[in-house]
């Protein structure tokens, strides 16, 4: 059996669900995968294994699922040898391969392929209804997102800096770790203002009359949902 290495494996993860049919060979390489669950982000590999392009490609994949937002242990396992490539949220690479250079080392982990959809959302409780975000910068809310170093988080600050000229810790409010399937129950019972996350707790929240999207992530910037920017 040949040995697939983690780079080896990260090199050829992204092609696996639409790449041609191959042959099988007599016995399939095992490799360790860490994926989020539940997360919109790694809805492809839920479709690699319901379409069997895994077992096309003659490999055993031993799945590891790590709770929505958590980043740091994904990434960590990684890094550690425990797995042989991880798909999820990336903000924890490059702070983890920026402590390794400092430290006189080599960067540890690569990015094969990363992109954004812009399919962050900003959902507000509907007791909150604002015209603009101007309006709710300065009131102390509290709003969820799954980590602290939640990808959601870092775009939102770039909305901050680039959008408003503002740092995160010029507004007040309070932003908690919360993971997904815990958001829509804190927003119902009012222990949360709002929430940073993307699909599918931002429909659901919708449906279930609990909060309402006030702004919504573009590829190139953030679009007000209500009150659309004059042209």
């Amino acid at each position: 059996m040949s040995r697939i290495t983690r780079r080896s494996v990260l090199l050829s993860a992204s092609a696996f669900a639409f790449a041609p049919y191959v042959a099988k060979a007599a016995d399939p390489d095992t490799v360790r995968f860490g994926v989020l669950y539940p997360n919109l982000t790694t809805v492809i590999h839920a479709i690699a294994n319901k379409t069997g392009a895994y077992e096309r490609h003659n490999l055993k994949v031993v799945e590891t699922r790590f709770k929505s937002g958590q980043t740091v242990e994904g990434v960590e396992q990684l890094w550690r040898g425990n797995l042989d490539f991880y798909m999820g949220g990336a903000p924890e690479v490059p702070r983890l391969n920026s402590r390794l250079i400092e430290s006189g080392g080599q960067p540890a982990l690569a990015v094969v392929s990363g992109a954004n959809p812009g399919h962050t959302s900003f959902v507000l409780s509907n007791k909150l209804q604002p015209k603009t975000i101007d309006e709710i910068l300065k009131q102390p809310l509290r709003i969820a997102v799954s980590s602290l170093s939640s990808v959601h988080l870092a775009f939102f600050r770039g909305y901050l800096h680039t959008e408003k000229m503002l740092e995160l810790d010029a507004i007040s409010w309070k932003f908690l770790g919360i993971d997904a399937g815990s958001m829509l129950p804190a927003l119902l019972t009012g222990q949360i203002d709002g929430f940073l996350h993307s699909e599918p707790t931002t429909t659901l929240a919708i449906v279930n009359n609990a909060g309402h999207l006030l702004m919504q992530a573009a590829p190139a910037t953030w679009d007000p949902i209500l009150h659309p920017r004059p042209s």
